[in-house]
């Protein structure tokens, strides 16, 4: 519960003062370590493929501001848990790769 209270005061933050500084430091993140970025103004595309239901005026970046931190539901709770198989802390212990997996499949098309 510390966790989510934790995760939940981050992103209120984030909501509040706006993700750019965020966003800058996992582009630094992604290029230290060489993980390809996605450009953040490209058209989102849910899932593989393409949606009846899809909004062609949506961008990645809309997306994860809007859809992700804006809005606390279950999607966004699975992303969080998923994301702990990523805590870089104690990497062996809570390094899970059927966690991984699921995270990429179902959140990274």
């Amino acid at each position: 519960m510390h966790l989510v209270s934790s995760t939940k005061f981050l992103i209120q933050k984030l909501r509040d003062e706006g993700c750019d500084d965020l966003i800058t430091k996992v582009k630094s993140f992604c290029e230290l370590v060489n993980i390809s970025i996605p450009d953040l103004n490209a058209p989102y595309v849910a899932r593989k493929g393409r949606s009846c239901h899809q909004q062609d005026d949506i961008t990645i970046e809309y997306h994860y501001k809007v859809n992700i931190f804006n809005v606390f539901n279950e999607h966004t709770m699975e992303l969080l848990i998923l994301s702990l198989a990523l805590d870089p802390k104690e990497m062996r212990a809570s390094f899970i790769l059927d966690d991984i997996c699921q995270l990429v499949q179902k959140f990274y098309p």
